[in-house]
């Protein structure tokens, strides 16, 4: 917490993992991030993380078999009313694709969600949309990238409410519906998708 700036907070973190996809080379990750919150008013605050993901390329011939790019996410959430939240968000992420052999892809998304807490019934509710851009591109110098340009658009709701099984765990359960559409170069890919059910979660 920085001196003379009581509403902001500021810090670092740091993701690491790996890939093992059948079409691509094996892949690890880490990826170091600098991150702030701020709070602008009693009902406002910002967040967001800047970082670098660092790739390893277990096929050395992968443009050197080290690359990377750089990611971010930033998010505002407003609280609307006592029991109505709202929070917009915009990220940019890269990942090895799953379905192209030898290629990667950028992603940059939008994300909107709100959430009610109803005061009958301890009810919650939630609704969101979404939109991402996925831009894919070749993993190697010498091997032309397929072009291929996937648009997904998203959007769900959700109602849910607490259940009391145990008092040593928090659970829910929830009725939910999401729906994804991919508008894609690629006629292959196209699709439009329905998902709906019943969600039981739990946490200690």
């Amino acid at each position: 917490d920085p001196l003379g700036m009581p509403k902001t907070s500021l810090g670092g973190g740091l993701r690491f993992g790996g890939y093992d996809t059948a079409r691509n080379a094996d892949e690890s990750f880490f990826e170091p991030s600098f991150r702030l919150s701020h709070a602008a008013t009693a009902k406002t605050s910002l967040d967001g993380r800047f970082g670098y993901m660092f790739r390893d390329n277990s096929d050395p011939a992968a443009d050197g078999g080290e690359y990377g790019r750089f990611t971010y996410a930033l998010g505002m959430n407003w609280n609307m009313t006592e029991r109505t939240r709202l929070r917009l968000e915009g990220y940019r992420d890269f990942s090895p694709s799953f379905v192209s052999a030898g290629e990667s892809f950028d992603s940059d998304g939008i994300r909107v969600r709100t959430n009610y807490a109803s005061p009958f019934w301890r009810l919650s509710m939630s609704a969101f949309v979404g939109y991402e851009r996925a831009d894919y591109y070749s993993n190697y110098s010498a091997v032309a990238s397929s072009g291929r340009r996937d648009g997904y658009f998203t959007g769900g709701v959700n109602v849910g409410r607490p259940v009391n099984i145990s008092r040593w765990v928090d659970t829910s359960v929830s009725l939910f519906y999401d729906y994804s559409e991919n508008d894609t170069n690629d006629s292959g890919a196209a699709y439009d998708r329905h998902f709906t059910g019943l969600r039981f979660t739990g946490s200690l």
